[in-house]
């Protein structure tokens, strides 16, 4: 099969006459139309161009099919394979394919589950959405105005729950104890010692108690009592008796 693109018919004539000069100028010039004619047939061509068409025209298209949940801020690739879906989509609208078709093609994953099969109310549905990565509020709005568009009336939409994938990783926690110091401050006291009473000296593990009673008599009768734990070492020290 011959493309027109480029031919000549001089590629068909006998070459005493496709060698004359004339012939090849007339054969160059009506290539070059024919060209032209080509290039305009193929600027009329709408479904079977839809994968070529720039952008401003996949718009004015979609206006004229009515493509459900259509948006120009959509990337040019979602544009295009919601106008290629058109048609067969208004041939299931209503139906949970129909909702699933366009999710897909929008959003790249999701679908719906219906209301027998989570145990919910009759004529409601919830939505799945996300392909494992963060879904913004954003996303979720634009969710529910193309569900909105192509569900049913008498279906209504319970949740839509986000998809969200993490992968296995070992999580490892951490914590330490600051050491806290404290000075508290006590009153002060006047000197009254029962040189009488019996006095008690104790000490704990790895501390040194250094008791200094005060000059005075002292009733050497009374019995005193010097007790220490391990690595405990305690000094009295007795004023001289006088």
């Amino acid at each position: 099969m011959i493309d027109l693109r480029g031919s000549r018919f001089t590629d068909i004539m006998p070459e005493n006459l496709a060698s004359q000069l004339e012939t090849q100028a007339f054969a160059y010039a009506l290539g070059r139309q024919i060209e032209k004619l080509c290039a305009y047939a193929d600027g009329v061509h709408i479904y079977a161009a839809v994968a070529s068409m720039p952008e401003k025209i996949l718009d004015v298209l979609a206006v004229e099919l009515r493509t459900p949940a259509y948006n120009q801020k959509f990337s040019i690739e979602v544009k295009r394979a919601l106008i290629e879906g058109t048609l067969t989509f208004y041939a299931r609208m209503g139906t949970p394919a129909a909702c699933n078709q366009i999710i897909e093609t929008i959003f790249g994953s999701g679908y719906i589950e219906e209301w027998f099969d989570y145990d919910g109310s009759p004529h409601h549905f919830r939505a799945y959405v996300g392909d494992g990565g963060q879904v913004d509020p954003t996303d979720l709005a634009e969710f529910r105005r193309v569900l909105a568009n192509v569900k049913r009336l008498s279906s209504w939409l319970d949740e839509v729950i986000t998809i969200s994938t993490f992968e296995e990783e070992i999580l490892t926690f951490a914590g330490y104890l600051d050491p806290g110091y404290s000075v508290t401050t006590l009153p002060e006291a006047p000197m009254d010692y029962d040189h009488n009473a019996v006095a008690v000296l104790t000490g704990a593990v790895g501390s040194i108690n250094t008791t200094t009673l005060p000059e005075g008599g002292v009733d050497l009768d009374t019995d005193a009592m010097t007790c220490g734990a391990f690595s405990t070492f305690t000094a009295t020290t007795l004023p001289a008796a006088e």
